[in-house]
């Protein structure tokens, strides 16, 4: 079995950190060091510690590794803040470090007095912020601010933690109404006001957002919010991992449900995915391919095994085109039409991107919904009703997909073509008649 000692000082002590009122509790996610014989004399849980496409949840906690440096810096930040952005490029993790990572730890600090309140922009943030609301089983008015939340909660008065997510926070400049992405933004800035007046109230409220790096840039148009999260330093930035802690990434997921690594197994899969500049979703499919081809009888992750699963690079590839041949002609009509419906954009505003928005369920033949959400092929989500791709890494991972999008790229620039060649003709017929 591979292992790594962990050296940072988080590993020896709970870190407590506060606010002068407040204190919030960071325990390192505990590291399994130990032989490969005590690890495989456990009771072994046959399930599957690893993601797939899926980002962790806050009970996945035990099994997200890697991230406590960062996980410790955020916590900081609530302390001392009451904004905090998080910036990562895509496929870093930014949603599994706010659930797993923040959301676990508050948990564990405050308990039954804390509340999460998770929303995407979408099309309307304001709507999703109504229907986060709903997810909580707190009645309001549709048309509800981030301000006036906020108030309402601080009017309650009983001692609660509230932290309010907008993951995804690039949506308002990709998917969102440009009007209404306006309005929520100049919402936030008035609820950080809000948040930073002198109260004595004991309702604690923090807002962290995450957002891709490559639209950084987008928040230039607003001067203010630039100040906030900029300027006054609440912003937090996802690294590359390093190599130790990627180790743990593949190792203790494993230990955790005891099965072990073939020696040299996990050093050649992390020689795999430096190859790869986008690898962690790729990682967390592979090894979740890998567990379920494995015979565990034995307790061990073989090196055969994971080159059955073929080229590194490839396997999602591989893996889904497998998937998509067994479903009927009917289903594979039905998953290409959710996918170019759920296109909303491509190449802009950043070049050479292609976003994705959720589609209501409605729309679709149920059962063949089903069947892709259990193949992890997309997510479907219940308070909505609505269903999307389950990761963007498809788009760069799985060829079929991306021929599909390609067909809409392609539609596009013929239409742009047509409109311009009947504007062109329309120019000329009317200098043409001008003339005679």
């Amino acid at each position: 079995m591979d292992c790594k000692t962990q050296n940072s000082l988080l590993q020896d002590a709970t870190t407590s950190l506060s606010d002068g009122y407040d204190v919030l509790y960071f325990s390192p996610t505990p590291i399994i060091e130990a032989s490969i014989e005590e690890i495989t004399n456990k009771p072994i849980i046959v399930t599957s510690p690893y993601k797939g496409l899926n980002s962790f949840k806050a009970e996945d906690w035990e099994s997200f590794f890697g991230r406590d440096d960062l996980i410790l810096r955020l916590l900081d930040n609530l302390c001392n803040q009451n904004i905090t952005l998080l910036l990562g490029a895509s496929g870093s993790g930014k949603s599994s470090v706010i659930q797993a990572g923040l959301i676990s730890r508050l948990k564990e600090s405050f308990g039954s007095k804390f509340t999460a309140i998770s929303l995407k922009p979408d099309r309307n943030p304001f709507l999703s912020l109504y229907n986060s609301r709903l997810q909580n089983n707190y009645q309001c008015e549709a048309e509800i601010t981030l301000t006036q939340l906020i108030q309402n909660l601080q009017q309650e008065d009983r001692g609660t933690y509230w932290l309010i997510v907008i993951d995804n926070f690039e949506e308002l400049f990709t998917l969102s109404n440009s009007q209404e992405a306006q309005f929520f933004i100049e919402d936030i800035i008035e609820a950080y006001k809000l948040l930073n007046k002198p109260s004595d109230c004991s309702v604690k409220i923090k807002i962290i957002l995450a957002m891709r790096s490559e639209y950084l840039d987008n928040l230039s148009a607003y001067p203010h919010l630039i100040d906030i999260i900029v300027t006054q330093k609440n912003i937090q930035v996802i690294a590359n991992i390093t190599s130790e802690n990627l180790y743990r990434v593949i190792e203790q997921p494993a230990a955790r449900n005891g099965v072990v690594f073939e020696e040299g197994l996990i050093e050649n899969i992390v020689k795999d995915t430096r190859e790869i500049t986008i690898f962690l979703p790729l990682l967390q499919y592979t090894l979740a391919c890998l567990w379920k081809q494995e015979d565990l009888s034995d307790r061990v992750l073989k090196i055969s095994t994971y080159k059955k699963l073929g080229d590194f690079k490839n396997i999602l590839n591989n893996q889904l085109s497998l998937i998509y041949n067994n479903f009927s002609s009917s289903e594979q009509l039905i998953l290409k039409t959710i996918i170019i419906k759920s296109i909303k954009q491509i190449d802009f505003p950043v070049k050479n991107t292609t976003v994705f928005s959720r589609v209501s369920l409605l729309k679709f033949d149920h059962k063949a919904v089903e069947k892709f959400v259990k193949n992890n092929l997309i997510i479907y989500s219940r308070t909505l009703n609505t269903i999307e791709i389950v990761h963007d890494i498809l788009l760069n991972s799985w060829t079929i997909l991306n021929n599909w999008v390609e067909e809409v790229r392609q539609a596009i620039a013929i239409k742009t073509q047509l409109s311009e060649d009947v504007k062109a003709w329309k120019n000329l017929y009317k200098n043409d008649k001008n003339k005679r």
